[in-house]
């Protein structure tokens, strides 16, 4: 049995650990994998605390270390959270006999090169995006001064980080192509796109879908969905804008914005003659491919940007999990060729300009949810991710 060392800065108890890091170290622990799992929680998710270790009490393969802590914005505040995770990780190192080192995302490669340095561990780079080119774009990091110096020099430290992994594993083909040669010379690496579990996504029957929209007060409404976070990244005005053109050709329609986020109204300018067809809803987990579920069409609209050729959205993959089409912009990752492969989704110009034909044909949109499910199955579902990170395993 190999043992695994898994660090992660993103939470168990967030939704993206629900939804993106537990399921997929619960499947691989089942295999000839043991993980201690490193990772830096939330304190406002302790409530959550209870409920997930009776999930993982009868897993004796899987190992959790963690610490709460206050997550705020800042990159202080971002050391702080780093030096927890590699207290956590130092104390593993010394008394377990580890044989794989996983660093999800960029942040714990530094401890994992560190390692390397002076054992013979094997390291699994698991990018999940550009994380040094997304400070830039994102604006975390000025395009000038100090700021862009440090960022040239984060890119060289990219370089080694490429350089000490054993295997590297893109979230998109886009991103690959896009990483210069040099980096990834002779390396082995995999794209696994951000998946969802199909047995828990899936299609509602339209009895049960009538019900669900009779109990919100939906009715007869054409519903469509935004799910995930507001602001940074996700483009609101864009929603909203296309939210306004579609309403004007069908007033009987309803946006549902399904988000964790802390939301300030009065900065989300909020047209008067749509805020009667606008929903906010917060959501468990287990509710959300019920929400999914009821809708016609889901939205997926994200600033444009280098690091974005990076990027599978999981609203992607939980949606098409449901039958459900999206309508996305481009520069998103693969989701130009895999939507027009899979038949499962509209994509906006290249200007990002929403016509009123545009809309049109969207709302003419025949769908066939048994069709949109299979054909992105293989690529978008836990399963088909399972078998890769297996495959990347069992062969280090």
């Amino acid at each position: 049995m190999k043992n695994v060392l898994y660090l992660s800065i993103d939470g168990l108890l967030d939704p993206l650990g629900q939804s993106q890091i537990f399921p997929y170290l619960n499947k691989l622990s089942e295999t000839n994998l043991s993980f201690f799992v490193c990772t830096i929680e939330n304190k406002k998710n302790k409530n959550k605390l209870e409920t997930f270790k009776k999930k993982i009490k009868n897993n004796p393969s899987f190992n959790w270390n963690y610490f709460f802590f206050l997550k705020r914005k800042g990159k202080f505040n971002r050391l702080k959270e780093i030096i927890l995770l590699y207290f956590l990780a130092i104390k593993i190192i010394f008394s377990k006999k580890i044989d794989i080192l996983h660093s999800r995302s960029y942040l714990p490669m530094f401890f994992c090169v560190l390692i390397k340095v002076f054992s013979k561990k094997k390291i699994i780079f698991d990018t999940r995006g550009s994380w040094f080119d997304e400070r830039i774009d994102g604006g975390m990091l000025k395009n000038k001064g100090i700021d862009l110096f440090l960022f040239k020099f984060l890119k060289k430290i990219e370089f080694i980080f490429f350089y000490f992994s054993n295997h590297i594993v893109f979230l998109t083909d886009n991103g690959l192509q896009s990483v210069q040669n040099s980096y990834i010379a002779g390396k082995k690496y995999s794209v696994i796109p951000c998946a969802a579990d199909y047995n828990f996504f899936n299609i509602i029957e339209k009895k049960e879908k009538d019900q669900l929209k009779d109990e919100l007060k939906f009715e007869e409404k054409h519903i469509i969905t935004y799910s995930g976070s507001i602001g940074s990244w996700y483009n609101f005005d864009q929603i909203l804008d296309f939210f306004s053109k579609f309403n004007n050709i069908n007033p009987n329609s309803r946006l549902i914005i399904l988000t964790q986020s802390e939301i300030n109204f009065t900065n989300l300018n909020l047209p008067s003659n749509l805020t009667g067809n606008i929903t906010f809803m917060s959501s468990t987990r287990s509710e959300i491919p019920k929400i999914i579920g009821i809708s016609d069409v889901t939205l997926c609209f994200i600033n444009k940007s280098f690091s974005k050729k990076f990027s599978s959205p999981t609203k992607v993959a939980e949606s098409l999990a449901c039958g459900v089409p999206v309508i996305y912009n481009e520069g998103i990752g693969d989701l130009n060729n895999d939507m027009k492969e899979m038949n499962s989704g509209f994509e906006l110009n290249s200007e990002n300009f929403i016509s009123l034909d545009c809309v049109q044909s969207i709302k003419n949109l025949q769908i066939n949810k048994d069709q949109i499910r299979n054909n992105s199955y293989k690529k978008y579902s836990l399963e088909y991710a399972i078998k890769k990170y297996i495959n990347i395993y069992k062969y280090l």
